[in-house]
């Protein structure tokens, strides 16, 4: 009965490992909120408690078998740990591939728009061209606090940048497909993603750039495709 157990646990530990590892080296393949990213998180989070009981139990009651089973642990472990950030560069560059032709309409949309800058924070409020905006009827109270009071309605932004309201919502729209929360676009380049990471569009108007380069503040980290690369900020 023991033995069973025992191999069960092992069991349940090799799927946790191999999900953990599988949902991290697909990146972007599996988006947040997806269900095979909960279940990667949750598998994320089992993984190494089970491998500490295994190990554990293993080094307190010392035989040949769960000496064995410890050893296959600690291995699998360290090839997830070691492996999946290494697969994850054919992952990002397999999920833009499949993506890039809706990133380039988001970005020639923005390019040809008032639309300088926008932060997508949820359905009470977001910051448009660098200001804090209430999406809805009611301020937040969290919005007081991060703008200091500076917050404007929407319709009130929207008309002082003169931005229409179909834009504005494509916009976001666009973005929530990607699974982005931020857009910003100046005359060098347009960066798509979230809070420290993501893809940046270098136009033709603007100077050729290579892996590398800092562009904005935005350090570029692999070339996608023409034009394109991926950055960290």
């Amino acid at each position: 009965m023991r033995t069973v157990f025992r191999i069960a646990l092992l069991a349940t530990y090799l799927a946790a490992a191999l999900l953990a590892s599988g949902v991290t080296a697909a990146g972007l393949l599996t988006p947040p909120g997806s269900t095979l990213h909960s279940l990667g998180s949750l598998a994320f989070l089992l993984a190494p408690v089970l491998a500490v009981a295994i190990v554990i139990h293993a080094a307190r009651f010392p035989s040949r078998g769960r000496i064995i089973q410890a050893s296959i642990v600690i291995g699998v472990g360290l090839t997830a740990c070691i492996g999946a950030p290494e697969l994850r560069p054919a992952s990002r560059q397999l999920y833009f591939r499949h993506r890039q032709a809706d990133y380039q309409r988001l970005a020639d949309q923005t390019l040809a728009s008032p639309i300088r800058s926008f932060l997508d924070a949820g359905e009470e409020w977001a910051i448009l061209n660098d200001r804090y905006v209430a999406l809805a009827d009611t301020y937040p109270p969290v919005i007081d606090i991060y703008a200091k009071g500076q917050v404007v309605s929407l319709d009130s932004a929207l008309h002082e940048y003169r931005i229409a309201p179909s834009t504005f919502y494509d916009v976001r729209a666009r973005l929530r497909s990607l699974h982005a929360d931020m857009i910003r676009t100046d005359s060098v380049a347009v960066a798509i993603g979230g809070r420290d990471a993501g893809f940046v569009y270098v136009p033709p108007s603007a100077a050729e750039r290579a892996t590398g380069d800092v562009v904005g503040g935005r350090r570029l980290v692999a070339k996608l495709g023409e034009r394109w690369f991926y950055a960290y900020w």
